[in-house]
């Protein structure tokens, strides 16, 4: 259910990460410069908790964010690094 509330809040912030790359970055793996955001707004903090369930739109953003990037970029993964 969860999901399915922060569908459009998630669907914006992939639209922002899957253009403008360091805020991939951030959903990834988080900032040194946003305290928090590594252990509880990014996948790799996500990882590191054991994936826990109120985690999951972490996960959710990440995904849909390099879906948008992929196809940002003509379908080609090599772009995106």
């Amino acid at each position: 259910i969860l999901m399915w509330l922060l569908l459009l809040v998630n669907l914006i912030q992939a639209v922002v990460g899957g253009i403008y790359k360091p805020a991939m970055v951030v959903f990834a793996i988080g900032s040194s410069k946003l305290p928090g955001s590594r252990s509880y707004a990014s996948a790799l903090g996500s990882v590191l908790a054991d994936r826990p369930c109120l985690m999951a739109w972490t996960w959710w953003r990440y995904v849909m964010s390099l879906l948008i990037a992929l196809l940002a970029n003509g379908r080609s993964r090599l772009a995106l690094f």
